[in-house]
């Protein structure tokens, strides 16, 4: 048992060594998932979408970040797109990174909303989504037709 610790540990220090003595190159052994998150505020998802940008400002420009959103058990028709493109016009126009960088995917559903972003070389291939709630049974709903009245004043009529 102590052999096997000690050789564990041996196997990590060189792999610090071989990464320290080449700190612009990047040490992927497979796909990584840089962060996950599910229903929160934009000015939280923004958040966490400028550090994602951070993250990937260093790397080679083979490197992409990925966006995979699942919609949840309950949703709004239309959300992950929506969600997809808020997140990629974010980080295009306010932290400027280039749109072939930021790859969107439909992850499908799952019993809540979630975001994944992932950090990966592009010649690794894209992360596989996994949902976990069949198409078949979601409730979608339309959550535009809720906001039809918004703004409008009770028993006022618009104008013919």
């Amino acid at each position: 048992m102590k052999l096997t610790l000690a050789f564990i540990m041996c196997l990590l220090v060189l792999s610090n060594i071989q990464a320290q003595s080449n700190p612009g190159t990047p040490v992927i052994s497979g796909p990584v998932k840089f962060d996950e998150y599910g229903a929160i505020l934009w000015g939280d998802e923004k958040a966490r979408l400028d550090n994602a940008a951070i993250n990937l400002g260093p790397e080679p420009a083979t490197f992409v970040l990925y966006l995979v959103v699942y919609g949840g058990r309950r949703a709004c028709a239309g959300e992950v797109r929506a969600r997809l493109l808020r997140a990629k016009n974010y980080l295009v126009g306010k932290r400027g990174l280039a749109s072939s960088r930021i790859v969107p995917i439909d992850g499908g559903y799952r019993e809540e909303q979630m975001v994944e972003i992932w950090l990966l070389p592009r010649d690794i291939g894209e992360p596989s989504p996994n949902p976990t709630v069949d198409k078949s049974d979601v409730k979608l709903r339309d959550c535009k037709s809720r906001n039809t009245g918004r703004g409008k004043r009770p028993g006022s009529q618009g104008r013919a």
